[in-house]
């Protein structure tokens, strides 16, 4: 059995096992690779994944006006 290695710029690597899943797959931006090939990156920005924004409820709560001392 053949084992083609195929990376993509947003989805990352995978593994295929056919001729025809490699020329699919090549359409749709997929391309092949040897693992330990050192290859220059094609993206080198940080990609910062989306976060839940958290809900305040209560402004004063985030943001006090005032702190009073419980001396």
């Amino acid at each position: 059995m053949a084992v083609f290695y195929l990376r993509h710029h947003v989805h990352g690597v995978k593994v295929a096992i056919s001729d025809l899943e490699v020329a699919h797959d090549e359409e749709l931006g997929w391309e092949l690779f040897t693992p330990g090939e050192v290859t220059p990156s094609m993206d080198n920005a940080i990609v910062r994944r989306r976060t839940r924004k958290l809900k305040v409820d209560d402004e004063e709560a985030v943001n006090p006006s005032h702190i009073t001392d419980l001396d």
